[in-house]
């Protein structure tokens, strides 16, 4: 039998692999507020830490409060994450997201919340057995209305 290895990973790959998780995080962020009924979604395998904690806090209140999301009427929702460092087996990811995502009441359809942000936010992702997950985010700075960071 021949023993093969794979190459090391180039820098690009490593950060696109960083990027992704860091995107499937937020995705599960997103599939709960739009269902929070729903069993947490596969997504969330890709959350760790505090991350994780906050998405199924988020879930329990949003079920408790009986609110809903939907994608904004102008569909603005954008993630812009860049990697800033990776060391290891931690990275640091910095991202602009616009959110437009509408909060309303499941019983009522009264919108709750349809207002639009631009927030900075810097997030801390942790390879374990070589995965990558979203272990901790930190909002930044939040400005009102779509714009750049």
């Amino acid at each position: 039998a021949v023993a093969t290895t794979s190459a090391p990973k180039t820098q690009a790959e490593q950060e696109a692999e960083i990027i992704e998780a860091y995107l499937q995080g937020w995705d599960a962020w997103i599939q709960v507020l739009y269902d929070p009924q729903a069993p947490l979604p596969e997504s969330s395998a890709s959350r760790s830490g505090s991350s994780l904690e906050l998405l199924i806090e988020k879930r329990d209140q949003m079920l408790r409060d009986g609110e809903l999301g939907r994608p904004g009427t102008d569909a603005l929702l954008q993630f812009q994450p860049r990697v800033e460092s990776v060391s290891g087996d931690i990275a640091t990811v910095r991202d602009c997201i616009v959110d437009d995502i509408v909060l309303f009441s499941s019983e009522t359809n009264e919108i709750v919340d349809d207002s639009i942000s631009t927030a900075s936010w810097l997030s801390r992702m942790v390879r374990t057995d070589g995965i990558w997950t979203l272990d901790f985010s930190d909002r930044q700075e939040v400005r009102p209305g779509a714009t750049n960071c």
